[in-house]
C-alpha cells in the first residue's frame, strides 16, 4: 500500500479546479553516500510515504556484499550493517530534501552469527502526530531485532515466514516492536476512522497467532492461507481473519489500500483450488486469478472485481482508493483485454483501471507498445486531490531498436530500461508521461529505477529509487551512484491538488501568507470593505468548523489564527468565497 494523505474527505468539502496545467519539473534530490564505494555493498530504496508538512519518510535495506558491511551516510548520520547480515533502515528528509534523521533496523542470530540472518523494509505509515510505523519480513535464523535502543527476542520459528511490526517516535526513536511466525505482510495502512493498523498478507506451515486469535492452519501445511489483521498503535493486535482454499491451493494477500470510512480493499492471489469471499467463489483451477475485494469497515466481505472470463486474470501492481471510495488499480499486463464491460486495446502491455463503490469497473487507461515493449518492473501508483492516479515504473527498451509506449497521445521510447512518471485524470484521458533524467555511466550502461512514489498535498512527487555506478541530474541536484545506492527525488506539478469552486459573480479570498506555518496567524483580505459584519470561518477535512471570526463592517482585512491546529489543508470561507488554506 501506498500511503497518501491526500486521499482523505476534503474533497466532499471543496469543489474541483480547472484541470492541471502546469509542467512537472524536477526539484531536487537527496541520496545515501557510501563512503567506501569500490566494496560493492548496497543501499536499496524501499517505501516512501510524507506526511501533512511535506516531509518524507523512506525504507531502506542494507545488504554486505562479499563479506563487506553496507555503510551508508545519510546527511550526518551514518549507518552500518554487519558483514555478516542484512539490515534495514527508516529515515526522514525535511520538504527542502535534508536528511534529518536514520534508524538502523537490524537483528542477530545468537546460535551462529555468521549465518546472514536478514530484515527487511516494507511499509511505512505515519500519523497525523507525526509517529511512524513500520513493518517487513524477517528470516527465521533471527534471534532478536534491534532497532535503536530497543531490543525483541524472537520466539524459535519452524514455520519459515516471519514478520515485524514496530512504531518509532516523530524522531525516529523506537517505542516497540511486536512479530508474528508463520505470517508474511504484503501491506499496511492506517485505518482513517479510529487509527488502528491494519495488516493483509499470507501465513503457511500451520496455524498462526495475532494476539489472542489464532487463524486455523491452511488444508496442506504447505499451501499459503491470507489474513486481514488489526493492530492498535499500542501494539496490541485487536482482530484477525484467515482465507483458505478449498483443497490444494494458495490465496494470498498481495496489497491493501484503505478508504475515508475504514473500508478496505485486498488484491487476493489464488493459485490452484477455489476460495469464497463474501457471497463470491474464484476458481482457480485452470489459470491462477488475482482480484480485488472490499472488506466493510465491519470486516465483512462485499464485492470482488475480477477480470472477465475464465481464461485471464489481473497482474497488479498497486491498489488505491480515491476519496469518493472509488479504487484505483494498475495492472502490469493485458488481462485478456477485458475488464467488466470494459475493452482494452489489443497491443495493451498495462493500464490503470477504476472500480466503483460497489465493485463494478468504470473507467480504464491503456498503456499500449507496438513493437514489444514491456513494463519491467518498480511499478507503483498513488491518487491525487482530484482523484486521479500517477504512475512510475520502468519500462523495457534494447539498443538499436527503440521500444514505443504510447499513453493515450502521450508517447515515449526507450533504447535502455528506462523510468516514466505518468498521470491518468478521472475524464479519461492520460494527462502527461515523462522520461526519467537521462543518467550517464562511465562503463557505458547507465541505469537506475523508480521504487517507489508518494504525493504530498501540494501535489509534488517524491520517488524513491536506486541507481547503479550512473550519474542522474535532478533539478538542482545530481544523484551518483556507486554499485548500488538508493535516492530520493521531487517532481513538481504531478499530481492536482484541491482546488475551490467559486459561487457564480463572488471574488476568490486573498489569503497571506500561504502555506501559513502552524501557530502563526494569516491575513485575509476581502476584494473590497464589507458592507455589514462579515463572518469568517475555518474548516478541517472533515468539514468541521475549526476557527470562526469576523470581519466588521467598513473593514477589509482579518487575522486567522491557526494556534493548535494539525499541518494539512484547511477551507476557509468568507460569505459565497472560499479560499484553500495550507497549514505547515
Amino acid at each position: 500500500m501506498r500511503n497518501s494523505l491526500l486521499s482523505l474527505g476534503l474533497a466532499c468539502t471543496l469543489g474541483l479546479s480547472a484541470a492541471h496545467a502546469q509542467t512537472p519539473t524536477w526539484q531536487w534530490a537527496a541520496q545515501t553516500v557510501n563512503p567506501t564505494p569500490t566494496n560493492e555493498s548496497e543501499a536499496r530504496a524501499r517505501e516512501i510515504v510524507t506526511d501533512a508538512a511535506g516531509n518524507s519518510y523512506v525504507g531502506v535495506g542494507l545488504q554486505p556484499r562479499n563479506g563487506a558491511a553496507s555503510v551508508r551516510n545519510f546527511g550526518s548520520t551514518t549507518l552500518s550493517s554487519t558483514a555478516t547480515s542484512t539490515s534495514a533502515a527508516v529515515a526522514k528528509l525535511n520538504a527542502a530534501g535534508q536528511w534529518q534523521w536514520a534508524t538502523l533496523i537490524s537483528v542477530q542470530n545468537a546460535n551462529d552469527p555468521t549465518d546472514n540472518p536478514a530484515i527487511f523494509m516494507g511499509d511505512i505509515v505515519v500519523t497525523p502526530a507525526g509517529d511512524i510505523f513500520i513493518e517487513g519480513p524477517v528470516d527465521d535464523k533471527a534471534t532478536s531485532i534491534r532497532i535503536g535502543t530497543v531490543t525483541l527476542n524472537l520466539t524459535p520459528n519452524t514455520q519459515e515466514e516471519r514478520m515485524f511490526v514496530a512504531r518509532l517516535n516523530s524522531s525516529g526513536q523506537c517505542i516497540w516492536i511486536t512479530a508474528v511466525n508463520g505470517a508474511s505482510s504484503s501491506g499496511m495502512v492506517l485505518n482513517p476512522v479510529n487509527g488502528e493498523l491494519v495488516l493483509a498478507g499470507s501465513y503457511s506451515g500451520g496455524s498462526v497467532a495475532f494476539g489472542s486469535t489464532t487463524l486455523p492452519a491452511p488444508a496442506v501445511l504447505d499451501d499459503d492461507a491470507l489474513f486481514v489483521a488489526r493492530l492498535s498503535q499500542a501494539g496490541q493486535w485487536t482482530s484477525a481473519l484467515g482465507v483458505r482454499t478449498v483443497g490444494n491451493g494458495d490465496v494470498t494477500g498481495e496489497d491493501i489500500a484503505i478508504g475515508s470510512q475504514g473500508q478496505v480493499a485486498v488484491s487476493v492471489g489464488v493459485q490452484a483450488g477455489s476460495v469464497t469471499l463474501g457471497s463470491t467463489t474464484i476458481n482457480a483451477s485452470s489459470i491462477d486469478k488475482m482480484v480485488v475485494a472490499q472488506l466493510s469497515p465491519a470486516g465483512q466481505w462485499q464485492w470482488v472485481a475480477q477480470s472477465s472470463g475464465s481464461s485471464s486474470s489481473l497482474d497488479l501492481a498497486d491498489i488505491e482508493y480515491d476519496s469518493n471510495g472509488n479504487v484505483w488499480v494498475m495492472n502490469d499486463d493485458n488481462a485478456g483485454g477485458q475488464i467488466g464491460s470494459l475493452t482494452l486495446p489489443a497491443n495493451t502491455i498495462g493500464f490503470v483501471g477504476r472500480i466503483s463503490t460497489t465493485g463494478q469497473w468504470n473507467l480504464a487507461g491503456a498503456v499500449t507498445s507496438s513493437n514489444g515493449g514491456r513494463f519491467a518492473g518498480g511499478n507503483n501508483m498513488a491518487v491525487d486531490a482530484q482523484g486521479n492516479p500517477v504512475l512510475i515504473g520502468s519500462a523495457e527498451g534494447q539498443t538499436g531498436t527503440a521500444y514505443a509506449y504510447s499513453f493515450g497521445t502521450r508517447a515515449l521510447s526507450f533504447t535502455d530500461r528506462g523510468a516514466f512518471v505518468a498521470r491518468f485524470n478521472t475524464n479519461g484521458t492520460w494527462q502527461y508521461a515523462i522520461k526519467g533524467p537521462t543518467a550517464t555511466s562511465p562503463n557505458g550502461n547507465p541505469q537506475y529505477t523508480f521504487n517507489s512514489l508518494a504525493l504530498d498535498q501540494a501535489g509534488n512527487l517524491l520517488v524513491s529509487g536506486n541507481v547503479f555506478a550512473s550519474t542522474i541530474p535532478f533539478g538542482s541536484s545530481t544523484v551518483v551512484g556507486s554499485y548500488r545506492d538508493m535516492f530520493v527525488a521531487k517532481l513538481t506539478n504531478a499530481g492536482a491538488t484541491l482546488g475551490v469552486r467559486q459561487a457564480a459573480g463572488t471574488q476568490p479570498l486573498a489569503l497571506y501568507p500561504n502555506p501559513v506555518a502552524a501557530g502563526t496567524a494569516a491575513t485575509l483580505r476581502l476584494a473590497s470593505p464589507a458592507t455589514s459584519p462579515q463572518p469568517v470561518t475555518l474548516r478541517n477535512a472533515l468539514g468541521q468548523t475549526v476557527r470562526q471570526t469576523s470581519i466588521a463592517a467598513g473593514r477589509q482585512e482579518a487575522a486567522v489564527a491557526t494556534d493548535g491546529l494539525a499541518p494539512g489543508v484547511y477551507l476557509l470561507e468568507a460569505g459565497l468565497s472560499r479560499a484553500q488554506v495550507v497549514v505547515q
